[in-house]
């Protein structure tokens, strides 16, 4: 039987991941109620230059978060990665993110690492309000 997205939920608010092979998961939707509100861009993980994560292993799991990560090389160094979602610690609607990279072995040097998100194509303009 194949694994089921995982969802963390906010109050209406939703954040999903998909399984995608051998235990790895890729990122989905926010979604307000059944509505796809922002996505992680690509459905990535994470953007390093040209270094594209778009599937991670469920490092931690608990109600209110849930953490994804692996290794990859950059720059000839290993790099350990997570990103961290959860509910915010004020209790309030949403969710954070947190995007971590440690070299496991040597200092790399890093111009620009994101967690970069999008909104659907389908919006029409008239939405009031987006918190990112």
């Amino acid at each position: 039987m194949p694994a089921k997205p995982l969802v963390l939920r906010n109050r209406t608010q939703s954040v999903s991941f998909h399984p995608v092979r051998g235990g790895l998961y890729r990122p989905e939707w926010f979604r307000l109620g059944r509505r796809p509100m922002l996505r992680f861009k690509d459905h990535e993980f994470l953007n390093v230059g040209a270094l594209r994560v778009t599937e991670g292993q469920l490092v931690e799991r608990s109600e209110g978060e849930l953490v994804f990560g692996g290794e990859v090389e950059l720059a000839k160094a290993p790099v350990a990665w997570t990103v961290r979602v959860s509910r915010p610690d004020d209790s309030g609607p949403g969710f954070t993110v947190t995007t971590a990279l440690v070299p496991t072995r040597e200092p790399v040097e890093l111009l620009e690492a994101m967690t970069t998100f999008e909104l659907p194509y389908e919006y029409d303009g008239s939405e009031h309000q987006m918190t990112v």
